[in-house]
């Protein structure tokens, strides 16, 4: 169900020709995820020549996180990663599986949260080596990229999702050459 979506219309009739207002209340509480979304609403309408109305509704939701002193940000977690981008998965041959292992360490002072891992493409998986990370604590993040249904260069993104308040998203560009 898409309770976290609510519609109303200016007017419940509109005369051919036509406007009215439509007003999408979209409430990331309730939806209560983080990442990249497409939902699909079907409007019914009296239109004779095609009664159903698509409308598609895209949004990326992530944490907030209010304005911070330069003090709070001191005692904030802080995800810090060192590579070159893209990261680069080399070159590989078709049909094969292509992994990588990537280091971080929570520099900050308190608790480093991997929220969530998002890759744009079915083709490569992502994961962690755990959820959380104390202060100082190192970590890994895995890249599993199969490579059946690909061919060529191709380039991929990867999003990570952490509760870092001076970057909760972070998007990384990654590269593979299939041959």
């Amino acid at each position: 169900s898409l309770d976290f979506i609510k519609l109303s219309f200016g007017a419940d009739t509109v005369k051919a020709g036509g406007r009215t207002a439509l007003e999408i209340q979209y409430s990331g509480s309730i939806r209560n995820e983080i990442g990249f979304f497409t939902d699909s609403l079907y409007l019914l309408t009296s239109d004779p020549l095609g009664a159903q109305k698509l409308l598609v509704l895209t949004s990326s939701l992530q944490d907030y996180f209010p304005p911070m002193t330069e003090s709070e940000l001191s005692m904030a977690p802080s995800f810090q990663m060192n590579l070159t981008p893209p990261i680069d998965l080399g070159t590989v041959k078709k049909g094969s599986i292509a992994t990588k292992e990537l280091n971080f360490i929570n520099a900050g002072a308190t608790s480093l949260e991997i929220r969530k891992l998002l890759s744009n493409c079915p083709c490569m998986q992502l994961s962690a080596d755990k959820e959380s990370y104390g202060p100082g604590e190192s970590g890994k993040l895995f890249i599993i990229y199969d490579t059946t249904a690909s061919s060529g260069t191709e380039y991929k993104a990867l999003t990570l999702f952490t509760n870092d308040p001076r970057y909760p998203v972070r998007q990384y560009l990654v590269k593979i050459q299939i041959n």
